[in-house]
């Protein structure tokens, strides 16, 4: 489904992007931990990893949005000129909606429950388009039924009387509202069943073509994102640990861990092809001193429990954070 990637100056740059937690042991400790990307105009890339790796927290970082108790620890993520971890919060707004549009988790839980599907996208309209009365209202109706929601009823409906695969729709088109350039995806078919699932990564698929949106897709499901995206960033315990275009990765992983998710997204029967241990992944606080996958890994040496590694190249566009693997040791 993914379309030709139109390439050119950077919309979105993140730089050394750290985010800090309340430790469990006291004081602070990183959730993400340097993470730097870029995207374009057009450009489509999935964030992908497990429960509790940093996705969310990263995406929402990019709307300035860093949500208490976390706290910026350093890093910047420019949009045009605007970092928007450290612009006043004038400059912030004028920057979400209008070219960043953010579709959450959970959108039931987000949309506000005592307003109708109408009034929070005329309202979305009136802020970033400077649109009201009839011209907000037509819009509105437009915007829901692009989303495949074209009933007037809709209009009328509070989020409480939608179901999930109708809310993510409502998201989506309050999303759109502001007539963004970039669509930030936060799990956006987490509960849906598949059938349901398949509509909305269609539309995105569809809108994203029509509107000329790059997107950041958030998930854990890498099927996924392969079926919407061209590049992947693999994210695990608060850092990228392996970088590239989908096909590639989906097709020759490197790292341990992309293999292990290339393994579920296929249906292969998990940890015993790979030799993969099934312990969960550390949290924020207790990483180990060497590589962060490194108790869950079968590729590991000694050297992986005292080193840290970077993230190294492995080819055109490629990156991985493994020297196992990069010296000719792995799979």
């Amino acid at each position: 489904m993914a379309a030709p990637e139109p390439g050119g100056a950077s919309l979105l740059k993140a730089s050394g992007l750290r985010i800090e937690v309340p430790a469990a042991t006291g004081g602070w400790a990183p959730a993400v931990d340097g993470i730097s990307f870029e995207l374009g105009p057009g450009e489509r890339t999935a964030l992908v990893g497990e429960s509790g790796a940093g996705k969310s927290l990263t995406a929402m970082a990019l709307l300035g949005l860093v949500p208490p108790p976390a706290r910026l620890a350093g890093g910047s993520v420019l949009v045009g000129d605007t970092d928007m971890l450290r612009a006043d919060e004038a400059a912030r707004r004028a920057v979400r909606g209008r070219v960043i549009g953010f579709v959450p988790q959970e959108p039931a839980s987000s949309l506000n429950p005592v307003l109708s599907m109408g009034f929070q996208i005329r309202e979305a309209l009136r802020l970033h388009r400077g649109l009201d009365g009839t011209e907000a209202r037509r819009a509105a109706r437009e915007l829901l039924a692009s989303v495949g929601l074209p009933d007037g009823e809709f209009l009328r409906a509070y989020p409480h009387q939608l179901s999930g695969g109708q809310a993510q729709r409502a998201a989506l088109a309050l999303a759109l509202a502001g007539g963004p350039r970039l669509l930030v995806a936060d799990e956006p078919t987490t509960g849906l069943d598949l059938t349901t699932q398949g509509g909305v990564l269609h539309l995105l698929d569809d809108l994203g073509r029509e509107h000329s949106l790059a997107l950041l897709l958030v998930t854990h499901d890498l099927a996924v994102a392969t079926a919407l995206v061209r590049k992947v960033l693999i994210m695990y315990a608060g850092e990228l640990v392996e970088t590239g275009p989908v096909d590639l990765l989906a097709r020759t992983p490197l790292h341990p861990y992309t293999v292990r998710l290339v393994a579920a997204a296929r249906g292969e029967p998990g940890s015993d092809r790979q030799g993969l241990r099934t312990c969960a992944a550390p949290p924020p606080g207790r990483w180990p001193a060497g590589c962060r996958f490194e108790p869950r890994c079968p590729l590991a040496r000694q050297a992986c429990r005292t080193t840290h590694p970077g993230l190294a190249t492995a080819g055109p566009g490629h990156a991985v954070r493994c020297p196992v693997v990069l010296e000719g040791t792995g799979p």
